[in-house]
């Protein structure tokens, strides 16, 4: 089989040989009503509030467990959830 280059983003920096799983992109195109926006941003916040409850719940439970390294990959979620750039980019 002939070498086949692929572009992207990738999950970490390097080099690696081996099978590829190339994700789709998927952009609906749908564009929020006007007078649904209000409602659609606090159902944004509501959920992105849930996620940090329930990261937040995982955490206490690994560390309870004494994984804290675990708890800390899993607080980065809380961080990027938590990130107000997010927020912005949800209004947009």
């Amino acid at each position: 089989m002939g070498e086949l280059t692929l572009r992207g983003v990738g999950a970490a920096p390097g080099v690696v040989a081996g099978r590829a799983v190339v994700l789709g992109t998927y952009v609906s195109g749908e564009t929020v009503a006007l007078e649904r926006r209000p409602a659609e941003m606090e159902r944004a916040r509501e959920a992105l509030d849930a996620e940090i409850s329930a990261l937040e719940d995982i955490v206490e439970r690994l560390r309870a467990m004494g994984r804290a390294g675990d708890a800390e990959i899993v607080e980065t979620g809380i961080l990027m959830a938590k990130d107000p750039v997010l927020l912005d980019r949800i209004e947009q």
